[in-house]
C-alpha cells in the first residue's frame, strides 16, 4: 500500500473518530440540556404554575367508658373560602350528632350514653380541595376590626406608624402592600430554637427580628393598618409536601398564621413567614396549595372558648385540643371514668402539579428523542 493510500485512511479514521466524539459530545450537552430544562420544570410546577391539590382528611376520636357516662364532644371543622373547597364531611358515630355553620367554620355537636365497658368511636371524613394560584378576590367588606389596634397587633404605636409611612408608595394600594409583605419577609427570620410562645406581638417581633408565623401575621397586620390598608390575621394548618395515595398520620398538618389584607377593591392573601427562598414564588396574592384556613384568629379562639365554655362547670373535661385538631370534649362521669384517644390521617388524592411536571418531562425526552433521531438520519445521508 503506497504512503499516500495510509495516509488518507489515517486521516479518514481520525475523521471518524472526531466526528464520534462530536457526536458524543452532543449527545450529552442534549441529555444535560435536558436535565437542566426538567428540574427547572418542576421546580416551576411546585412553586409557580396554577395547579389543584386534593387531600382526604379522617379525625378519629375514641372514647373508653370505665364507668356509666354521658359523654359529650364538640369538633370545629373549617368549610370552603376563597382559594379552598372543603366537601361536607362523612360522619359516622353511634350516638346522636348535628351540625351548624359559625361564620367560616363547622361545630359539629355529638352526644352518646356509654356504659361501664363500652367504647364509641366519632368518624369525621372530609375533602379539601385546595388551590395553587391566584389567590385574590373582590366583593367582601372589611369589617371594623381589621383596621383597629389590639394587643398583639399594636397599629397605633408611633414605631409601627413611621414604619408604615417609610414603606407607603403613593397611591398604590398593591404596592404599599407588598413593601410590607416584603419587609416583614426580610425582617423576621425564624427562631433557631421552636418557641413555647405562639402569639407573639407586631412590636416584640420588630424588635426581636424573628419569630414564628405568627409573630409574622401580626406584624404584618400591624404595619398594614397603620398605613390605613384593612388587614386580619387568619389561623389553619399548613399540610405537608406528602406523596399522593400514602396515608399520613400523627398530625401531619402543622397549625399555622398568615394575612389577608384588602388592597383597594381586592382582598390578597399573604403569608410572609414562607418566602424565604430565591425559587419560590412569593406567597402575596397567590397559596401554594397548601394553606388550609379556618378562621381569623380573634373569630377561632372565640370558636373555641365557646366550646370549652360549653363543657360546662359541673361536668369534667376529658380532652381539649386547640391546634393542630380543634376539639373539646366532656362527661358527666369523674375524669378516670372515660378517656379520649383523638387520631387524624391525612390522604393526598390529587396532585395536580406532579401531572404537569411528569408532562414537562415527558415532553422534553420525546423532543430530544426526535431531535436524536432526526440527526442520525442527517448523518448517514451524508455519508451516502
Amino acid at each position: 500500500m503506497s504512503k499516500k493510500k495510509k495516509k488518507a485512511q489515517k486521516a479518514k479514521k481520525e475523521q471518524k473518530k472526531n466526528a464520534t466524539k462530536r457526536l458524543r459530545m452532543l449527545r450529552w450537552l442534549s441529555w444535560t440540556g435536558v436535565g437542566i430544562v426538567t428540574l427547572l420544570a418542576v421546580v416551576l410546577s411546585a412553586f409557580w404554575f396554577p395547579g389543584d391539590i386534593y387531600y382526604v382528611v379522617t379525625e378519629t376520636y375514641s372514647f373508653n367508658a370505665s364507668e356509666s357516662a354521658k359523654i359529650y364532644l364538640a369538633v370545629l371543622l373549617p368549610t370552603s373560602g376563597h382559594y379552598q373547597e372543603v366537601l361536607e364531611p362523612e360522619i359516622t358515630w353511634q350516638g346522636s350528632w348535628n351540625s351548624e355553620i359559625d361564620g367560616n367554620l363547622e361545630i359539629v355537636w355529638f352526644e352518646a350514653d356509654l356504659e361501664a365497658g363500652d367504647t364509641a368511636e366519632a368518624v369525621i371524613r372530609y375533602q379539601v380541595n385546595l388551590f395553587q394560584g391566584e389567590a385574590q378576590w373582590s366583593g367582601e367588606p372589611a369589617a371594623d376590626a381589621d383596621m383597629m389596634p389590639s394587643d398583639t397587633i399594636q397599629s397605633d404605636h408611633p414605631t409601627l406608624i413611621d414604619l408604615a409611612d417609610q414603606l407607603t408608595v403613593s397611591g398604590d394600594a398593591h404596592q404599599t402592600a407588598f413593601q410590607i409583605f416584603d419587609f416583614t419577609n426580610q425582617h423576621l427570620d425564624f427562631p433557631d430554637t421552636a418557641s413555647t410562645e405562639e402569639d407573639v406581638s407586631a412590636l416584640d417581633a420588630l424588635q426581636a427580628g424573628s419569630g414564628g408565623s405568627q409573630a409574622h401575621a401580626n406584624l404584618m397586620a400591624a404595619i398594614s393598618r397603620a398605613a390605613d390598608l384593612p388587614a386580619h390575621v387568619v389561623s389553619g394548618m399548613l399540610m405537608p409536601e406528602t406523596v399522593p395515595f400514602i396515608p399520613v398520620t400523627t398530625h401531619p398538618a402543622e397549625a399555622h398564621t398568615w394575612v389577608e389584607v384588602l388592597t383597594g377593591d381586592d382582598w390578597q392573601a399573604a403569608d410572609p413567614s414562607l418566602s424565604k427562598h430565591f425559587y419560590q414564588r412569593a406567597l402575596f396574592g397567590w397559596m401554594d396549595g397548601k394553606h388550609l384556613v379556618y378562621e381569623t384568629t380573634s373569630k377561632l379562639d372565640e370558636g373555641f372558648g365557646s366550646l370549652v365554655e360549653a363543657s360546662g362547670e359541673n361536668d369534667t373535661l376529658i380532652g381539649e385540643m386547640s391546634a393542630p385538631l380543634y376539639f373539646v370534649a366532656w362527661s358527666d362521669a369523674p375524669v378516670e371514668g372515660v378517656t379520649l384517644t383523638p387520631a387524624v390521617t391525612l390522604w393526598k388524592i390529587w396532585d395536580a402539579r406532579y401531572l404537569m411536571a411528569l408532562s414537562i418531562i415527558i415532553i422534553l425526552i420525546m423532543l430530544n428523542w426526535l431531535f436524536e433521531k432526526d440527526r442520525k438520519r442527517s448523518g448517514s445521508r451524508h455519508k451516502n
